[in-house]
């Protein structure tokens, strides 16, 4: 990680974490705000301990973090189709919350899975 986005993560990270307890002080339920910007700040520090000062990553990785993103975005859409289809004719009944818990899922542990797999396959063609 070079300096520039260590010291961006960093900022950014304080600011959540001084906005939240800013506003936890002045009387609103903003502690997710502070929690959300301390975790900011411990990936950041984990980050720039386990990589130092090397690159990012090469035009392979980003190749494969982009077919595994696409692919899963298609696998989402597919399956949001699905679960509406079932939806719209009385086949299953679900709510708005428990599906889109669903829908976040199936994209997650598809992006997970299909970057493993490309990796392992060593490009991002079928």
């Amino acid at each position: 990680m070079n300096k520039k986005s260590f010291i961006l993560r960093m900022a950014f990270g304080v600011a959540l974490t001084l906005t939240g307890l800013i506003l936890s002080v002045v009387g609103h339920n903003a502690v997710f705000l502070a929690i959300v910007g301390l975790a900011g700040i411990a990936i950041a520090l984990a980050l720039r301990w386990r990589d130092g000062d090397q690159p990012e990553g090469d035009e392979r990785s980003g190749k494969i973090w982009a077919y595994g993103a696409a692919y899963a975005w298609l696998i989402g859409l597919y399956f949001i189709t699905v679960l509406m289809l079932g939806v719209y004719f009385s086949m299953i009944s679900i709510s708005t919350v428990n599906a889109l818990v669903i829908v976040a899922g199936v994209m997650v542990a598809s992006a997970i899975i299909l970057m493993r797999y490309f990796r392992h396959k060593g490009d991002g063609d079928w």
